[in-house]
């Protein structure tokens, strides 16, 4: 995990806006994903997961895992090369990272 915190807690507070980000590129996924959990395809899978998230008391910001702009942004910038950029649908540049992560910050 990044910046000594779980895995896990940072996949909870970030996968939200990253279904966001990804969800008009890839639909017929986002289908598939809806249906297996029993969602209309038309029903935001963020938002669920994001209730998800707040019915598991888990952080759903990153400031609650102590975390400042200056680590956000430099986050953002080397988040371009993490391996995991190049196999999103479509990768985010730094620019896009920093307004992602800032958007779960505070």
């Amino acid at each position: 995990g990044a910046w000594g915190h779980h895995h896990g807690e940072l996949n909870a507070i970030l996968l939200p806006p990253i279904l966001r980000f990804n969800r008009a590129l890839i639909p017929d996924k986002f289908a598939r994903m809806n249906a297996a959990i029993g969602l209309s395809p038309d029903a935001e899978l963020a938002d669920w997961v994001e209730n998800l998230v707040e019915t598991l008391g888990l952080p759903r910001r990153l400031a609650d895992l102590g975390l400042t702009v200056g680590q956000v942004d430099e986050a953002a910038e080397r988040a371009v090369s993490e391996h995991l950029n190049r196999t999103n649908p479509r990768p985010l540049n730094a620019d896009e990272f920093r307004t992602l992560l800032h958007s779960v910050l505070i």
